[in-house]
């Protein structure tokens, strides 16, 4: 949107002063004064003037990456080109915030410049970025204009994310070995379709009855043994959670899932009073954008985060993500019968140190810090493969 000339501070005060003086002089017969009343005035009026019409520029801005991790930063590049027949002075360039004010060099006819500036990303979020603008001042300062340059784009701010080999698997720590031992013979002769076969693959594969009756090699494609996988279930309610510890609940449940998509077991993510459709609208392609998008839900309580858990699925691991709320243990026990295992994550500020604590089915792990916590899952011993 652009805004016509106004006068700035300086403006004003040249006006009002100009003003006295000349009606001041007019009025006591000193011509002198009045004369220097009526250049201050002239002055304002042409510098009014000189804005009058929008800078002939034209300007053009991307934003890149567009998906970003908190405090990582974004660049702009702004290209601005002055289409006009008169050379333009010195402006500045705005998107927005004081961070992203960038100074335009004069520019003669047909020129281009290119510019880069610094884009801060302090919080989590869909961002918006601009409209770009163009702000003008006359030589003595005393007037300003405002145009548009180019349209408001959106930035994605995903939560941190620590590191985390895996997330943990559907099944106790001690009966990893017995289950890759049973994973293993029944993977001997169970297969999943068939497939030609390829440079590498195991000659215990081949399907001999399918490879005598069209000629070619055919191999039966495994079935995938990994196992189960995992179910992230984040807590919103204000209630079990203030900000700042929600904040941490956010990164745990995005290390968990950013871990998940380099690993081949299927991870779930289910927030508590999401709008999964809207985030959809919003351009959310993965969980960790959907959790860039999450807020707390004021509106649920305990029930709703039951029957979250309950509609989450069964099998393999359920991971739920929450505060210091005394009635969430007790929940997850009577509901965790549901899993092959079962781990709360109890964010306290407070705490001094980082326990884990195992007993009927059920991992608790008490942490300050999503680090912290994200540490502790990782020594759960989840990766079985």
């Amino acid at each position: 949107m652009s805004r016509g000339p106004r006068l700035t501070g300086t403006g004003v005060a040249a006006a009002a002063g100009g003003g006295v003086l000349a009606a001041a002089g007019s009025a006591a017969g000193y011509p002198a004064l009045a004369g220097v009343g009526a250049c201050a005035l002239t002055l304002v009026l042409v510098a009014v003037l000189l804005l009058a019409f929008p800078a002939r520029l034209e300007g053009r801005r991307t934003v890149t990456p567009g998906r970003v991790t908190v405090d990582t930063g974004a660049t702009g590049r702004l290209l601005v080109r002055n289409t006009g027949r008169l050379a333009t002075g010195p402006a500045t360039a705005s998107d927005g915030g004081e961070h992203s004010r960038v100074l335009l060099p004069p520019l003669a006819p047909g020129a281009e410049a290119g510019i880069e500036y610094g884009i801060p990303t302090p919080r989590r979020g869909l961002v918006r970025v601009g409209p770009l603008t163009l702000d003008r001042r006359d030589p003595f300062g005393l007037a300003r204009r405002t145009d548009h340059l180019a349209p408001a784009t959106h930035l994605w701010v995903r939560p941190r994310v620590h590191p985390l080999a895996a997330p943990p698997a559907g099944m106790s720590p001690g009966t990893t070995e017995r289950v890759r031992h049973d994973r293993a013979v029944e993977n001997a002769s169970a297969y999943d379709g068939l497939r030609e076969y390829r440079a590498g693959d195991d000659p215990r594969r081949i399907h001999w009855p399918s490879t005598a009756r069209t000629g070619q090699l055919v191999v039966r494609k495994p079935v995938d043994g990994t196992g189960p996988g995992a179910v992230v279930v984040l807590d919103t309610r204000t209630a079990a959670l203030p900000p700042d510890a929600f904040e941490d609940a956010v990164e745990i449940a995005a290390s968990v899932m950013n871990a998940a998509g380099h690993g081949r077991r299927a991870v779930t993510l289910h927030v508590l009073g999401e709008d999964t459709a809207a985030a959809a609208l919003a351009g959310a392609r993965t969980p960790v954008d959907r959790l860039a998008l999450v807020t707390q839900a004021d509106g649920h309580g305990l029930a709703s985060l039951r029957s979250l858990v309950r509609g989450a699925g069964t099998g393999g691991a359920l991971i739920l993500v929450t505060g210091t709320d005394p009635a969430v243990p007790p929940l997850l026990a009577s509901e965790r019968r549901s899993f092959g295992r079962a781990v709360l994550v109890r964010l306290s500020p407070d705490e001094t140190s980082t326990t884990v604590r195992d007993g009927a089915g059920l991992t608790v792990i008490r942490a300050a810090s999503a680090r912290k916590a994200v540490s502790a899952l990782g020594r759960l011993g989840g990766d079985t493969r």
